[in-house]
């Protein structure tokens, strides 16, 4: 039989210096794989023009409603009433200089929009 060498071999003692060096190796990577080609893809349309839209002339949808000013010559100002009539009390008076929005003219009264109504003979 032969003997054999079964001794240990004495552990290795690393020094700082070697530790430093072995982490200061840089860990193997694969090397980057060069970009894809990029998809073809269709240019851009440019956007079609905006369709110009005009204005809709004033005479199409005129307004029932005129801007006039009370003008009740040697009175204070206008009575406003409930109805067209002059039967009963006014609701209330809107003075001379004062600008109102009325409606068309009905048998001689007019619509103040929102409030009542106004003969016409005393609008300017």
């Amino acid at each position: 039989m032969t003997a054999r060498n079964t001794a240990k071999k004495p552990a290795q003692k690393t020094s700082a210096s070697q530790a430093a060096a072995k982490a200061a190796d840089p860990v193997p990577t694969e090397p980057e794989k060069p970009a894809a080609d990029p998809v073809p893809t269709e240019p851009e349309k440019p956007a079609a023009d905006p369709v110009p839209v005009s204005p809709a002339p004033e005479e199409a949808h005129p307004s029932p409603w005129s801007e006039v000013t009370v003008a009740a010559e040697g009175a204070p100002g206008l009575n406003l009433r409930p109805e067209k009539t002059t039967d009963g009390m006014p609701i209330g008076s809107l003075p001379n200089g004062m600008a109102i929005l009325v409606g068309p003219d009905e048998d001689g009264w007019r619509e103040v929009k929102g409030a009542g109504w106004v003969l016409s003979e005393f609008l300017a």
